[in-house]
Parts: C-alpha cells; structure tokens; sequence
C-alpha cells in the first residue's frame, strides 16, 4: 500500500489538479489512517470542484476514517447526487451501514452494481452474496424480457 502510495503522490506532483481516481486516493488514505493527508487532500479537492464526487467522496472517507458514520453518509449521499453513474459513492455508503443496517447495506451495494454492474468492490463486499446475486439475476431477467419485446415490436 505504500507504494501505491508514492504512485499517487508522484502523480498529484505531476497534475495537481486532477480529479479522477482520487476517490481511490482517499481510499488508500483512509487504509492507512493518515487522517491529516486525506482531510487536506478532501480539502484541495473540493477547491479544484467543489461538484464533483470525488471530493464528495474524499470528505466522505475523512469522516468515516474519524467514526463520524452520519457525516460520511451525507457526503457520500452528495456524491451520489452529483455523479449518479458514480458506483464507489454507493458502495462506500454501504460500507458505512453495514455494521447497524443490513439492508441499507445491501441496497446500496445494489444501487452500485446498478450504476455499474461490472463494479467488483460492491460485488465483492456484499455481506449476502446470495441476496445480491438473487437481485442482479432478476434484474438481468428484467432487462432480457424489456431487448426481446423490443426485438419482436422491431
């Protein structure tokens, strides 16, 4: 983790102003525990685009890295406004229920995989594989039935 570390350091050197991937970042950060670097991290980048996710999502992990669960769920509920297709807001959303909220959990990790159905973390943290995988085939069915009426009306 360090050195993946280092990578995002030298690439903040080389674009100070870049916003993608820095959900990442402050993921990392937040693994780490480095409190100081992730909250000024969450600091530079809601200056760079005060809309964007990722520094939505970098106040998000500050929060959460503190405990202050409710704190992280309103950022992470914001980036989720600002970027709807933003799957990680929704999966770290349901990180911060899982532990009070089951479901809250679950359907986040389903709001996740809706935003992007190929998104790993939300499949691989789903604490109910089953419920999730149950979901995503009926939903599969869903969208299946929706291609072929519009094949047969074609």
């Amino acid at each position: 983790m360090v050195q993946a570390e280092r990578a995002f350091q030298a690439v903040r050197a080389l674009d100070p102003y870049r916003l993608w991937d820095m959900e990442v970042y402050s993921t990392l950060l937040w693994h780490l525990q480095r409190t100081v670097q992730l909250s000024f991290l969450a600091q530079e980048l809601l200056s760079i685009e005060p809309r964007s996710s990722q520094a939505w999502i970098a106040i998000g992990n500050t929060f959460s890295l503190q405990k202050e669960r409710s704190q992280a769920l309103t950022c992470f509920r914001r980036a989720q406004q600002l970027d709807p297709t933003c799957a990680y807001a929704f999966t770290l959303a349901g990180h911060e229920f899982i532990d009070e909220d089951l479901d809250k959990a679950i359907l986040s990790f389903q709001m996740a995989l809706r935003a992007d159905a190929r998104h790993y973390n939300a499949w691989y943290v789903c604490p109910d594989n089953f419920r999730c995988h149950f979901w995503w085939r009926k939903h599969l069915v869903e969208i299946h039935a929706c291609l072929s009426c519009a094949r047969v009306s074609v």
